[in-house]
């Protein structure tokens, strides 16, 4: 008898790509006044929010109230989903 059970998380719901872009190494996203919440999903590259590895091709959820800064190791494809402000840094 198999007991093991996979859990596959409920879908989230949101709102269109507001931000699809590619960053070169060295730049750094930074994310604030996010509202309910936002999806961020690296499509190819190396990149880290806070020294926390962000994983390729599994998003990744920030909620209403977090300031976030993505920092791009090597040349990375970032699209992010949600209600928010950003600018990029060098």
């Amino acid at each position: 008898m198999d007991t093991d059970k996979k859990i596959t998380p409920l879908p989230v719901n949101m709102p269109n790509i507001v931000f699809d872009e590619t960053l070169n190494p060295g730049f750094e996203l930074r994310v604030d006044s996010i509202r309910s919440h936002i999806k961020v999903l690296v499509l190819n590259g190396l990149c880290e929010v806070f020294g926390r590895e962000l994983p390729v091709g599994e998003p990744v959820f920030f909620h209403a109230g977090e300031n976030i800064a993505i920092f791009c190791w090597k040349q990375t494809r970032i699209q992010i989903c949600g209600e928010f402000e950003q600018y990029v840094s060098e």
